[in-house]
C-alpha cells in the first residue's frame, strides 16, 4: 500500500471551492493524513490515472467530477435524445444535482462506476457513509464508513481478490 504526501488546508479549500461543496469529514482527515492510496507500485505514467487509485489524489477530484457530468449529466441525457430518440433512462434527470451533493473519491472503469461520500445527502447516503454509483444499477449504500470500507479493500487485497 502506498500513500501520497498530506495535502495542505489551503489546498483542501481550494477543491471545495471548485466542487462547491465542503468534503465530508473522513475524506477531509484522510487528505490532511495523506494524499491518495494506491496497492502497490504506481508507474509514473498512471500518476494521474484515476484507475490506479483507491482514494484519489485531491487535485484529481475537480477532474473526476466534470469527467463523470459529462458522462451521465442532463448534457449527456439530451445528447442521447438527439442522437437516439426520447428513450426515458432513469437515473440522468437527478445525477448531476446527487452528484453536485457528492465527492467522488474513487473512479475504476473510465467512470462506468465510482464510489463517493456525502455530507449534502446525494443519491439519499447518509453522512460518513460510503456510496457506490454503477452503469449498469445505479446508486447503491455499502453500509460502511470510510475506514471500514477501506479494510474490506485491503483484506480483499490481502486475500489476492
Amino acid at each position: 500500500v502506498q500513500y501520497g504526501h498530506p495535502v495542505s488546508h489551503d489546498d483542501i479549500s481550494d477543491v471545495e471551492a471548485k466542487l462547491g461543496l465542503a468534503l465530508p469529514t473522513d475524506l477531509l482527515r484522510m487528505y490532511l493524513d495523506f494524499d491518495g492510496l494506491w496497492i502497490g507500485e504506481l508507474p509514473h505514467e498512471l500518476r494521474d490515472d484515476t484507475e490506479a487509485y483507491e482514494i484519489l489524489p485531491l487535485h484529481l477530484l475537480v477532474r473526476v467530477h466534470e469527467s463523470l457530468t459529462s458522462l451521465y449529466g442532463r448534457a449527456a441525457r439530451d445528447r442521447l435524445v438527439a442522437t437516439y430518440g426520447l428513450i426515458e433512462e432513469s437515473g440522468y434527470d437527478d445525477f448531476e444535482r446527487n452528484l453536485n451533493a457528492s465527492v467522488v473519491f474513487y473512479m475504476p472503469e473510465h467512470g462506468a462506476s465510482f464510489k463517493f461520500m456525502t455530507e449534502e445527502g446525494g443519491w439519499g447516503i447518509s453522512p460518513g457513509i460510503v456510496g457506490g454509483w454503477s452503469h449498469d444499477g445505479g446508486f447503491y449504500d455499502t453500509g460502511l464508513t470510510l475506514a471500514e470500507h477501506l479494510a474490506e479493500i485491503g483484506e480483499m487485497r490481502s486475500q489476492g481478490l
